[in-house]
């Protein structure tokens, strides 16, 4: 924020000061979370006037749990089975005058799936799971009773509330505000909030929409918001998730208007997301009012190779159009003019980024084909070129117009993990990709930052 530097750490969020290049101290501010609530997720928005900053704090409780186990989590300690109570995510405002000073605590029930910031407005998105009185009913309770738990059930115990500060909870949304999935399959009751704040009257009411079901991802483009969430079941009694040969991704996309979000459209594409959920996001694209979804299409999670060929195209790439309150899938591929599978047989996808009319995707089990995108055309997309190299990229980042930094593993001939590896490829010619450069740290056993977190790599450009 100007010449100033927040940086959170811990509970501590501190401000330095940079003058002349080096970092001052100036003050520590200590925002401490319940001490009696297991660690938890913490993230920092600053609003752009350098005024204000957020706090985001993610945290639970663990409590004894007699009912079946369908929270987040469940750890059998001795004879007793302990659960976390409803996650919540605390956002704590803090004045940045000369001395910083906390603010009155905003609480939303949830675990957060996502937070974005556009200027002043910062939209979260969270996925409530309630604690409902009929799951603790014991394993004997009889039919009679359960549906008389059910009967007594009401909205409020269903949707997520707020709380400021010390304030009584008051509901984040209200039973109009949700909308319904029909299609979705998943056993689970969830309710999925998305939450717009304005940073600059943080004391403002926020303003809600909700969808009945979870959410696993959030794209966000400058003026709309797209949830995806993929249909159950999944098979997990083998070696390696199985996934039904049918499954299928919703998507939600909301806008964002004076009065909060708005809902547009919904719609679905073939397969899954994958199983890293911090790069999911990166296999949506909005561009010039088509949202382009790159999902896996495999049967076989990552583990133990299947027998060869039982995957003609791990991944398939779906461009979508809205069209009267849903999605209309516009072009496909492979498809059966261009039946070229992207990725080999078994292969998983690793790495996803588009840019403008152009799409990347790596994908891997002994060698890394990066394939070229061409997505001028959105009724007719199509791969440009492929190059293959040892290894693959597990991110994607664009360098300069036509060059692709990757970032992930380098690896042998029979698919080894040997050491960290990054690579400049030069894209300026789609048909005829190439790798430019690359560099290896480390050994097969090495890691970095990105391995749980995108954010992991800082990129600094020096001169034009």
């Amino acid at each position: 924020a100007g010449e100033q530097v927040l940086s959170l750490h811990g509970d501590q969020l501190r401000r330095h000061r940079l003058t002349a290049g080096t970092l001052a101290p100036v003050y520590t501010l200590t925002v401490p979370a319940d001490p009696a609530a297991l660690a938890g997720d913490r993230a920092l928005h600053v609003d752009p006037t350098g005024r204000l900053a957020l706090v985001l704090d993610q945290r639970w409780a663990a409590a004894p749990w007699s009912g079946p186990c369908l929270a987040e989590v469940c750890t059998q300690l001795a004879s007793t089975a302990y659960v976390p109570t409803l996650p919540r995510l605390h956002l704590v405002p803090v004045s940045l005058g000369e001395r910083m000073a906390e603010g009155p605590a905003l609480t939303l029930d949830g675990r957060l799936v996502g937070s974005r910031r556009i200027g002043s407005t910062l939209v979260l998105v969270t996925t409530h799971l309630p604690a409902l009185a009929l799951d603790a009913l014991p394993p004997g309770a009889t039919a009679a009773e359960r549906e008389a738990m059910l009967a007594a059930l009401t909205a409020q115990d269903l949707l997520p509330q707020l709380r400021r500060g010390d304030a009584p909870p008051q509901p984040l949304v209200t039973e109009t505000d949700c909308l319904l999935q029909p299609g979705n399959a998943s056993p689970m009751l969830q309710v999925t909030t998305v939450t717009v704040i304005d940073l600059s009257t943080p004391e403002a009411a926020p303003r809600s929409r909700c969808i009945v079901g979870g959410t696993e991802a959030l794209y966000m483009s400058a003026d709309s918001l797209v949830l995806a969430t993929t249909r159950w079941p999944v098979d997990l009694a083998g070696a390696q998730p199985r996934y039904a040969a049918d499954m299928q991704t919703d998507v939600h996309r909301f806008v964002l208007e004076a009065g909060g979000p708005a809902y547009r459209a919904s719609g679905s594409v073939p397969g899954h997301l994958g199983w890293d959920a911090t790069r999911r996001s990166h296999r949506f694209s909005e561009w010039q009012g088509h949202l382009r979804v790159l999902s896996f299409t495999g049967l076989e999670g990552w583990g133990p190779a299947p027998a060869a060929g039982t995957a003609p195209s791990p991944a398939t790439l779906s461009v979508l159009r809205e069209d009267a309150g849903a999605f209309r899938t516009v072009g496909q591929l492979p498809n059966t003019r261009r039946p070229e599978p992207l990725g080999k047989p078994d292969e998983q996808v690793h790495a996803v980024r588009f840019i403008g009319a152009r799409g990347y995707v790596v994908t891997f089990r002994q060698t890394d084909p990066l394939y070229v995108l061409d997505l001028a055309d959105p009724a007719d997309p199509r791969a440009a070129g492929v190059l293959e190299v040892p290894g693959f990229s597990q991110d994607l980042h664009e360098v300069g117009p036509g060059w692709l930094l990757g970032a992930g593993r380098e690896a042998d001939a029979q698919g080894r993990v040997t050491g960290l590896a990054f690579s400049l490829f030069d894209v300026r010619d789609a048909a005829r990709p190439r790798l430019q450069a690359s560099a290896r740290l480390g050994d097969g056993g090495s890691s970095s930052a990105l391995d749980v977190t995108p954010h992991g790599l800082s990129l600094w450009r020096a001169g034009t």
